[in-house]
Order: C-alpha cells, then sequence, then structure tokens
C-alpha cells in the first residue's frame, strides 16, 4: 500500500511528471485505436476485393490462323484445361468465365432519370457468363446474392439465380424465355429496375472485326432480370452484370468459348503454383 501512497506524493508534488504520464497513455491509446481501425478496414476491404477475384487466373490463348480470306480462332476445349488445372495439388475449385462488353438499355424505352426516352439510358456494361456452382468454389458468389439490402430485388432461388418466377413477369412477356441476369445494386437502383424487367445488351462481332469484312456484325439479345447482387466492391457492381455462360455463349455465337478461368488454392500466400 505504501508504494501506491509514495507514487502519489511523488505525482502531486511534481504536476509536470503527471502531465507526462497522461500524455504518453493517450498517445499510446491513440496509436492503438488507429492501428486497429486501420487493420480491421485491410482486412474488410482485402475480403470485399478477393470475393469478386480469385488466387489464380488462367487466360487461355485462342490460336488464330488463316484459310483464305478468312481467320480462324482455335480455342483450347475447357474440359481438357480443367482436368489439367484439377490435377495440380492444393487446387480446390475451377471456373470458367466468359466475358463481353456490351451496350445495356431497358427494352421499355424509359429513361430512368427522366421519364421519356433517351440516349442516356444506354449504358455499357460487362457481362460476365458464369457456371454458379463452379463460381461459388472460387469467389463468394452466393453471399453476393444474401447481401443485397433491399429484400425485394433478391433472387428467387440463390440455389438457381437465374430463375424467374412467373409472378414477376409482365402480362407481355409471359411467353417469353429470355435468359436471366443478374444486376449489380447499384446499377439496379440507378436503372430503376426490378424483378422481371427486360434489358436488351447488344455486342459486336469480334471475329467480322478481325477478318476485316464490310460493315459491322452486332448481337443482340433480350434478358430477363432475376435479381440484384452486391459483392461490397461498389467498381465491380456497376461495371458487371452476371448471367450464365452458356446464354452469353448463345447470344455471342461462342459456343465453348471461355474467357478466363479462376481457380482457387489452399493457401495461395505460402505455395507456388506452375499450371503448365
Amino acid at each position: 500500500m505504501y508504494k501506491f501512497f509514495i507514487a502519489f506524493r511523488y505525482l502531486t508534488s511534481r504536476p509536470i511528471s503527471l502531465v507526462s504520464i497522461i500524455g504518453i497513455f493517450l498517445s499510446v491509446g491513440a496509436l492503438i485505436v488507429v492501428i486497429s481501425v486501420m487493420s480491421g478496414f485491410l482486412r474488410e476491404t482485402k475480403a470485399y476485393i478477393r470475393g469478386t477475384m480469385s488466387d489464380i487466373v488462367v487466360e487461355p490463348h485462342a490460336r488464330s490462323y488463316k484459310v483464305g480470306d478468312h481467320i480462324l480462332r482455335n480455342m483450347p476445349p475447357y474440359d481438357k484445361l480443367e482436368e489439367i488445372i484439377r490435377a495440380v495439388p492444393g487446387v480446390t475449385g475451377v471456373s470458367p468465365r466468359f466475358v463481353r462488353g456490351a451496350l445495356m438499355r431497358r427494352s421499355d424505352g424509359i429513361d430512368p432519370y427522366m421519364g421519356s426516352s433517351r440516349f442516356s439510358e444506354i449504358n455499357f456494361a460487362g457481362v460476365l457468363g458464369i457456371i454458379p456452382e463452379a463460381e461459388c468454389e472460387v469467389s463468394r458468389f452466393d453471399f453476393f446474392l444474401e447481401n443485397v439490402e433491399d429484400p425485394a430485388a433478391r433472387v428467387d432461388r440463390v440455389e438457381d439465380p437465374f430463375f424467374l418466377d412467373r409472378r414477376h413477369k409482365d402480362v407481355r412477356d409471359l411467353s417469353k424465355n429470355y435468359p436471366g441476369l443478374l444486376v449489380g445494386e447499384d446499377r439496379f437502383l440507378r436503372f430503376g429496375l426490378r424483378k422481371g424487367s427486360v434489358v436488351t445488351l447488344a455486342t459486336l462481332d469480334k471475329s467480322s472485326l478481325e477478318e476485316g469484312e464490310d460493315g459491322i456484325h452486332a448481337f443482340e439479345q433480350k434478358f430477363f432480370v432475376t435479381g440484384a447482387y452486391r459483392s461490397g466492391n461498389h467498381q465491380f457492381d456497376i461495371q458487371y452484370v452476371i448471367t450464365d455462360i452458356d446464354a452469353a455463349r448463345d447470344w455471342c455465337d461462342a459456343d465453348g468459348e471461355v474467357s478466363e478461368i479462376y481457380v482457387a488454392v489452399k493457401d495461395y500466400a505460402r505455395q507456388g503454383y506452375a499450371i503448365k
């Protein structure tokens, strides 16, 4: 007990010592708080960014060769590539992605801002074709669907995100069988979309450009919006719309083509992987 008494007498007799101790206490406390906040921020940011990416991204390259006046592209078969990648020790998931840039517009011709037909309603979007079951192996895709803040914008079935119940369709579209499309929640709200809305995607035929043919060929397809997704990465959400990979290939007449292969591994930070 006498130790506390001596310390108290010392501090009260020399106020500068008490001020110094308080200053050191506040400085160390502020340092600990700042480090804790920044560590948490970096951890959450990394989780969101990693949620839209994967440990390894494989980009298959098509071999182009000219036959007469035409340029043919020979893309390695995905089944063979998947078999090779899964054989690498430590690989836990493989998912193909088909990516195309497109122009997107609401098919009802209504501008979400002005309430009339305007060119400003046409927006660029990256179209991402995926296999939902495989995508869940390499990213947090199922979390994206459940993370949507507006319950009315969530998909009807998480296990089948491109399914649309008939009750969401307009009477004029009940007989239509358009493919399903997921839209980032920010774009979903900005466009004034709802489940059952019909949007049109249009893209250019790359082969016609490469072959130097006269005129530009375009592919156009209508899609049903089956819901929204929210990854937490605003740039990703506002940039990409997601559909089934087979629907994307049919739209672009690109049977069997794969743009990227996402690979998940057990410990990407410590192990080195070489896929040949």
